[in-house]
Order: C-alpha cells, then sequence, then structure tokens
C-alpha cells in the first residue's frame, strides 16, 4: 500500500515539474506575444481612469459609448509617448552625429603629454614585459575601431530595425488593449 502511494505522489510531482517546464518554455518562445499582453496590461490600467472621466461627459443625457471612450484613450495615451520620443529622438540623433565627426587623432593628441608621463612610468617600473607596450597605439587602435564607418552604418541599420519592430509592436499592444 505504501508502494502505491508513492508511487502516485513521485507521478503527481514528475507531472508537476513536467507541467512548469512546458509552460516556461512556452513563455519563453511567444516571450514577444506575452510582452504585447503585459505591455497592453499596463496600459489598459493606465487607461481606465480617462475611460472613466470621459464616460462622466454627458450631451443632453447621452454619454459617450464605452468604445469610444477606450479608442480616446488609447490615442492619448499614444500621443503622450509619440510626443515624449519625438523630443528626446532629435536630442540622440544630434549626439549620434557629434560622435560620428570626431576625429580619433584629435582626440588622442589631446592626450598624448599624459600619454607620455604613464608610458615613462611604465618604462621605469618594466611593467610593461619583454615588448614594447605603447598606451598610444592600443588606444589609437581602440578609437579607429569605435568610430569607424561600418560601426555607424550598423547602427544606423539597427535603428531602422528597430523603428520597424516598434510599429509592428505599436500596432499589436494597441489591438490588445
Amino acid at each position: 500500500i505504501l508502494k502505491k502511494t508513492t508511487m502516485k505522489s513521485g507521478m503527481r510531482y514528475f507531472l508537476i515539474v513536467l507541467g512548469i517546464s512546458i509552460l516556461l518554455l512556452a513563455l519563453w518562445y511567444f516571450q514577444n506575444i506575452v510582452a504585447y499582453i503585459l505591455i497592453s496590461a499596463v496600459l489598459a490600467l493606465i487607461g481606465k481612469p480617462m475611460v472613466d472621466l470621459l464616460g462622466k461627459i454627458r450631451i443632453k443625457n447621452i454619454g459617450i459609448p464605452k468604445a469610444i471612450r477606450a479608442f480616446i484613450a488609447v490615442v492619448l495615451i499614444w500621443t503622450a509617448l509619440f510626443s515624449f520620443f519625438r523630443y528626446i529622438i532629435p536630442l540622440v540623433i544630434t549626439e549620434i552625429d557629434k560622435l560620428s565627426v570626431l576625429n580619433p587623432e584629435k582626440i588622442f593628441l589631446a592626450f598624448k603629454e599624459p600619454i607620455k608621463n604613464i608610458e615613462h612610468i611604465i618604462d621605469r617600473y618594466q611593467l610593461n614585459g619583454k615588448e614594447k607596450f605603447t598606451i598610444e597605439h592600443f588606444i589609437t587602435q581602440k578609437l579607429v575601431s569605435v568610430f569607424n564607418a561600418s560601426f555607424i552604418s550598423n547602427f544606423m541599420s539597427s535603428i531602422a530595425e528597430l523603428i520597424g519592430n516598434i510599429f509592428i509592436a505599436a500596432f499589436s499592444i494597441s489591438f490588445i488593449t
């Protein structure tokens, strides 16, 4: 009798773990959809007070239908988000433009004297090992690799892809909300 009970409870625990594993796998697989649903839930919580407030508006004892109130609330939320990003994106683009015209050689020239002092300390205490290590070469190499043209073009294509994904997400979230 004890063996059957243990076997049944062991099978029950196995099925619970299996069910939780399948649920977590499904959540991971459909993570974009789950994220859209969660964002829609937050927007619905934000929009509920607006819908209720619009419900108090009456013209000759005729109220605004709930669907129209919900639509107005979603439009107001998206307008607020759009306005926020409308002012932030030009600032970011301006900074990116400023970074793209930086000349790594000029930056290096500004730091040439402090770098020589550091190299002198490294040589004095023999911290560079057998090879001749120059900070000048190392920093120039790193700056050129960061500010090269392929980095900028890859960054811009990533931005374009992100904007496309944002529009798809905005449509999906608006529809779900």
